[in-house]
């Protein structure tokens, strides 16, 4: 039987980690002008995601380790390696409170990011931007 605080746990975790990831995807996908170009943004993306669940598979092992704490601050694997140390263990509450406000900031600026870069894709279709009319434009 699953605890419901650790439902709670689950539920959010997963909804900010699927924000977070939508706003990297759509980012992504403003940036290809072609069917044939996404593949290679999908790929980029997904390795992230990847990488997150290596992490906390590794986070098994030691759940309070160096490795687990630094991983469950970083957005693109907190909500995997967070929710993967408070399933095996108790983390001090100041780091799940800190993981959940980054990963919020996260989600946030991921947000603002991809709306930038999607107001690039916008303004100039057809063209795909370089990485420095990209940069031009979140400062603009």
């Amino acid at each position: 039987q699953i605890e419901s605080g650790l439902l709670m746990w689950f539920v959010l975790f997963f909804v900010l980690g699927f924000f977070f990831y939508a706003s990297i995807f759509a980012a992504g996908g403003a940036v290809v002008s072609r069917v044939e170009e996404v593949n290679q943004v999908v790929t980029l993306v997904t390795m992230l995601i990847v990488v997150g669940f290596i992490t906390a598979f590794m986070s098994f092992a030691n759940p309070n380790g160096q490795l687990a704490v630094v991983a469950s601050l970083v957005p693109f694997t907190s909500p995997m390696v967070m929710f993967a140390r408070l399933t095996l263990a108790d983390p001090p509450a100041i780091q799940v409170a800190a993981s959940v406000l980054i990963l919020i900031a996260g989600v946030l600026g991921g947000t603002w990011f991809s709306g930038k870069i999607y107001r690039i894709g916008v303004l100039l279709y057809g063209k795909r931007p370089t990485f420095r009319e990209v940069l031009r434009y979140m400062r603009g």
